[in-house]
């Protein structure tokens, strides 16, 4: 027979190891959902400095689509309708601010060539205030900016 101590006691551990496990089932749920995110954006690119158009404010994604296109026919040397899939605008409309271009690829590869080939859109006068960078997540882009915080410590 158990004593009040013995059962408040398996109690509070049965409670300790309850919590435990929801714990880590929490952190295995964000760990994966996480991962998820990060196999979604492997195909996309993020553009800053595109001009929008005037009409920013539409649903149609048209003008940014022929932007991009620009972009990579002309300062990349790449035939974007080979490669290009989707064009997105993120981030809130913000009077007198740029948002980002999201652009999705059709492969992996082609996402990779766009990104080895950014660094010469600063050589063209026409697109050097556009910049490429992979879409990461936020977790992803805390990280990235803690590491380049360090290195500027040494540099």
């Amino acid at each position: 027979m158990k004593t009040a101590i013995e059962a408040r006691l398996i109690d509070t551990v049965e409670q300790k190891i309850s919590s435990k496990v929801k714990d880590t089932a929490k952190v295995l749920q964000e760990d994966v959902a996480e991962k998820m995110e990060i196999e979604r954006r492997k195909i996309n690119l993020i553009f800053h400095g595109v001009k929008e158009t005037t009409d920013a404010t539409s649903d149609v994604d048209e003008p940014d689509l022929e932007m991009i296109k620009e972009v990579i026919n002309q300062g990349l040397h790449m035939d974007a309708a080979r490669h290009v899939e989707s064009v997105v605008r993120i981030g809130k409309l913000i009077e007198g601010k740029t948002r980002p271009v999201r652009v999705k690829f059709n492969t992996q590869e082609s996402r990779n060539n766009v990104l080895k080939r950014a660094k010469d859109l600063k050589d063209s006068n026409e697109f050097k205030r556009i910049y490429v960078s992979p879409d990461l997540t936020r977790k992803q882009q805390l990280i990235d900016k803690d590491l380049r915080d360090h290195v500027k410590q040494f540099s």
